[in-house]
């Protein structure tokens, strides 16, 4: 949680430079290039996390990620040019995060049930405080999306979703591992790598590609095949080392690939699209810095979703598998929606 809170702050930043520093028509290959700034991290940490866990020392590797942060901590400061003191500063929009933070509290307690009543409830209830949260929003003083975000003309409420819908699209990334180990019988440094080769393959190719933004739709093609392609046994030992399992077939290699190809295409492309959806540049440096916040909002979300549908699945991990990539396929759908939506009339 670290580094992911480390990587998803530091974000905005670099792509709040781009708009000032670059020309309009370079805005894409600018934001592709810092995506792509995380395929060595996004390679090496697999390598590394699965080392750890497969000397069976994986408590480190929390410890070496708490080191590093400190590091960090230290050049930082030393590296980067002091910012001038400011007047005053906003305040919180403490209602607005407090309910965020109770639909994300629902989504989270849903994941633990075992009831489906249950279960339902807290999910109604969790969607219920996302509209609260809207409506808040729409006339707060103090808020924590600009205020274009609410107007009807805008189209950045449209690229705000599709961009959360490309965040939500990498949690499956945290539970591909586990599917690896206990479906497949890969060891834990191999299982480690599938969730993050499809991110590193969509990441490798958005870099100068001039693609409508719709690729979330591939990310559902994707999503899909990987589910399609679990072995047909229900509970296979974990020490097996079966040459089948979750993106050992072609099928799943090649659904790993769409939807990380999926995912990486799109994400630069949206954020482009929320650069520029209006002439206004203190709103669309607002837009822009709004990004780490809808990427945030969607990890969270998408985690406890994930949760909930990994456990509708239990204890048969191969149900789990199954519901976990259909379920993330059918939003995967509404990211297309989405993306269209947001395109200039």
């Amino acid at each position: 949680m670290t580094s992911s809170s480390l990587t998803t702050s530091l974000l905005p930043s670099a792509i709040g430079e781009i708009g000032g520093a670059y020309p309009q028509r370079l805005w894409a290959k600018a934001t592709a290039l810092v995506s792509a700034m995380w395929g060595a991290g996004r390679l090496a940490g697999p390598a590394i996390g699965g080392l750890f866990a497969q000397f069976g020392v994986w408590r480190l590797a929390f410890v070496l990620l708490a080191a590093l942060a400190l590091v960090i901590a230290l050049i930082v400061p030393r590296a980067l040019p002091r910012a001038e003191a400011t007047a005053g500063s906003e305040p919180v929009p403490l209602v607005s995060l407090a309910l965020l933070t109770a639909a994300t509290a629902m989504i989270s307690l849903a994941s633990l049930r075992t009831d489906p009543l249950q279960i339902g409830g807290l999910i109604v209830v969790g969607l219920l405080l996302v509209v609260g949260f809207a409506a808040w929003e729409r006339r707060a003083t103090t808020r924590v999306l600009p205020a274009t975000t609410y107007t009807s003309a805008s189209p950045l409420k449209w690229s705000d979703l599709a961009v959360a819908i490309v965040a939500t699209g990498t949690v499956t990334e945290a539970f591909t591992p586990l599917f690896g180990q206990r479906l497949a019988g890969l060891e834990p440094l191999v299982a480690g790598f599938l969730g993050r080769r499809s991110r590193s393959a969509g990441r490798s190719r958005c870099s100068g590609a001039r693609t409508p933004p719709a690729p979330p739709r591939c990310a559902a093609c994707g999503s899909p095949a990987r589910s399609s392609s679990q072995p047909g046994s229900r509970s296979p030992p974990p020490s097996s080392r079966s040459t089948r399992g979750p993106c050992s077939s072609s099928c799943g290699r090649w659904g790993l690939v769409v939807a990380g190809a999926g995912i990486g295409i799109a994400f630069p492309h949206q954020v482009v699209a929320v650069m520029g959806s209006t002439p206004d540049e203190e709103e669309a440096g607002r837009a822009t810095a709004g990004i780490n916040t809808v990427e945030l909002m969607a990890l969270t979300f998408g985690s406890a979703v994930g949760g909930v549908l990994v456990n509708l699945g239990a204890p048969v991990v191969l149900d789990s598998a199954r519901y976990l990539f259909w379920g993330f396929a059918a939003i995967a759908l509404l990211g297309g929606l989405f993306a269209r939506r947001s395109e200039p009339r």
